[in-house]
């Protein structure tokens, strides 16, 4: 027999209509003879009883509160998640581009040769002999690694599943970086063997540190020109207020060796050094993190900016600051455009992009 309705919610209960005056009631219809009153089926043999369904279990259930007024928790929590992150991005950036024992190591005996060199007017050119041992040990190093470059991808791709890819063009930078320290301790250790000539002036130096102060201001201008167009946007004015910071202390060690070098004064020309040295190892070990902490959202961000905008922008380059932010970082200026460009599209597009964009933070 058909069971009624259930009442639609928020609609009245109609109510019965009342008996006509003088009608009888109606009487119940009598069974249809032969049917037979159907009886329930009898248990299958040799099967159990269904037993009742256990209640589901709620998360982080709090014992003092019944459980119909719980709400279910469905996978990680959004602050545990976030917090996770946060640890993830904490450890990707510690120890990155601090001063190694090597560049301790290697400062340290700068300063030594300095002082020696200030009594003497750098006729013991212990100066000298101290930069061609660093690029004998930047060769060494360099040869070392260039079989033995590891990367690790950014924190936000790995919290969002696009850490599969190699990241092969992260890798070769990596590597052609640990070449180019070494080519510039070379030019660097010629240039003090030349100043014999040169009348105390290291002019190969001179130029080498001439170009990278060129490459940096304009580095400083593009970023500046940046974060007038997005000045109120506060992630974008944190992001270019930090790299103007780096690249701001980055020119004035650059200026300091430019001056040391064109400084045929001998004890001026060892004072000026002696700073210049300083300025270096302070700057890897004060910013060196905030560098790669910079750059992890960063690159982050210029992912997202090339997915969105896909293959239908006309210049994937500019279609977002970050993305705008990334290639200022890797145009290459002054005796350096020479060498072609970087191919930063795909350098964003990698796991392990970021560290590219932070070691040219540091470095350059």
């Amino acid at each position: 027999m058909p069971r009624p309705l259930p009442p639609i919610p928020g609609q009245a209960v109609p109510r019965p209509l009342p008996p006509v005056p003088g009608q009888a009631a109606p009487r119940p219809l009598p069974p249809i003879p032969g049917q037979a009153v159907p009886r329930p089926l009898p248990p299958v043999p040799g099967q159990a009883a269904p037993r009742p369904l256990p209640p589901i279990p709620v998360p982080n259930a709090d014992p003092n509160v019944p459980a119909l007024e719980q709400s279910p928790q469905i996978g990680t929590p959004a602050g545990e998640e976030l917090a996770e992150i946060g640890k993830d991005l904490a450890a990707g950036v510690r120890g990155e581009g601090r001063a190694t024992r090597l560049d301790i190591a290697f400062a340290v005996a700068d300063l030594i040769a300095l002082v020696i060199d200030a009594p003497t007017h750098g006729n013991w050119h212990a100066y000298a002999g101290s930069q061609g041992l660093q690029a004998l040990g930047r060769g060494l190093a360099a040869r070392y690694k260039v079989g033995n470059v590891k990367v690790r991808a950014n924190p936000w791709f790995v919290a969002n599943g696009h850490d599969e890819r190699e990241s092969p063009d992260t890798q070769t930078y990596l590597r052609n970086r640990d070449l180019k320290t070494f080519s510039g301790a070379v030019v660097s250790f010629a240039g003090n063997l030349g100043e014999f000539v040169t009348a105390g002036v290291n002019t190969s130096g001179t130029v080498q540190h001439l170009s990278a102060a060129v490459s940096t201001s304009g580095h400083l201008l593009g970023i500046r020109a940046i974060a007038r167009s997005y000045k109120n946007t506060a992630t974008i004015a944190r992001w270019c207020d930090a790299i103007i910071k780096m690249k701001s202390m980055k020119l004035g060690e650059r200026t300091l060796q430019i001056v040391a070098d064109v400084l045929p004064i001998p004890i001026a020309d060892q004072v000026v050094n002696i700073a210049a040295v300083a300025a270096a190892l302070g700057y890897k070990v004060g910013l060196s993190e905030l560098c790669y902490a910079t750059a992890i959202e960063i690159h982050w961000r210029a992912f997202q900016e090339q997915v969105i905008a896909g293959s239908a922008a006309r210049n994937r380059l500019k279609v977002g600051p970050a993305t705008q932010i990334f290639h200022e970082i890797f145009t290459r200026r002054a005796l350096t455009a020479a060498l072609g460009s970087y191919d930063v599209a795909k350098l964003i597009r990698e796991p392990a992009g970021w560290m590219a964009l932070g070691d040219k933070l540091v470095q350059a």
